[in-house]
């Protein structure tokens, strides 16, 4: 595939989407170029979103990151549309988390009674489950707990708001969220219930906060940036986005093709980086 310049490809869009992790910042650090290129959106009258698959902070938390490059009102988190579905559909008992303690302002906007699972010494009362990270708990202890637990009451909801199997990190990637849920459902036979990339509702809702901003809209006219072919392009190709795949995160020039040959996904559009 020929590689373009991502701003060449975002001016024949009315609207951009893009990943957090591997297109915009990687760690703890604003990629090169981001700044200028998202200044370039806004100066030919671009709006911009940022859809993350991080659940286990607020849209506030996920902001706080960038240092007030991006607005709060640009992102939408998976860890939010998880809050929305239990606003709508609470669980009948108590909701146990596996994450760190840094979801809990999040959990509470759900208002339905939620503990951390690391705290419970047996489970008897639980009706739900939200693998919210990969930090913040024992894997082995809370995983078996988990498992034999759900065995023996097959009526336990999971959610994962983080499908995501990896996440860039300065060394490479490291093991994500949606890697331990995948090793539930290969375990219980039950895929957990997913709320950020691939999954629909964060692309649908997003596609409402533009229309809001811009009146009618083809989701054709909106193009979703990311790094993963198996999230990004996936999910937005399935909703019917236009696709740029970036090379600054999981997915490597050198890894690129056998990835393309290996997912059977191709995106609309290759570039570098994110960069004006």
């Amino acid at each position: 595939m020929k590689v373009e310049s991502f701003l060449e490809i975002a001016r024949g869009y009315r609207a951009v989407f893009f990943d957090s992790y591997g297109v915009l910042r990687v760690g703890d650090h604003v990629l090169p170029g981001v700044a200028g290129a998202l200044a370039a959106l806004e100066a030919a009258g671009i709006p911009y979103w940022v859809l993350t698959n991080d659940a286990s902070r607020d849209r506030a938390g996920v902001a706080a990151a960038f240092n007030g490059l991006i607005p709060t009102e640009r992102f939408v988190s998976s860890g939010q549309m998880l809050v929305e579905f239990l606003q709508r559909e609470p669980p009948p008992g108590l909701l146990a988390y596996l994450g760190p303690a840094r979801a809990e302002p999040l959990l509470a906007l759900a208002g339905c009674p939620f503990r951390p699972l690391r705290d419970l010494e047996t489970l008897d009362g639980v009706a739900a489950i939200a693998l919210m990270d990969e930090e913040g708990f024992d894997w082995e202890r809370e995983l078996n707990r988990v498992v034999n637990y759900a065995r023996a009451h097959p009526e336990l909801r999971i959610y994962v708001p983080n499908p995501d199997l990896v996440y860039p990190t300065e060394a490479g990637v490291g093991l994500a969220a949606g890697a331990l849920a995948a090793l539930l459902e290969a375990v219980l036979g039950t895929a957990p219930l997913a709320f950020g990339k691939p999954a629909a509702p964060i692309f649908h809702h997003s596609l409402e906060l533009a229309r809001a901003e811009l009146g009618e809209l083809s989701p054709s006219e909106v193009l979703m940036v990311g790094d993963t072919l198996t999230t990004d392009v996936r999910g937005g190709q399935a909703v019917g986005l236009a696709t740029a795949l970036v090379l600054s995160g999981n997915t490597t020039p050198e890894a690129l093709q056998d990835q393309i040959a290996a997912s059977g996904l191709r995106p609309d559009h290759l570039c570098s980086e994110v960069r004006a």
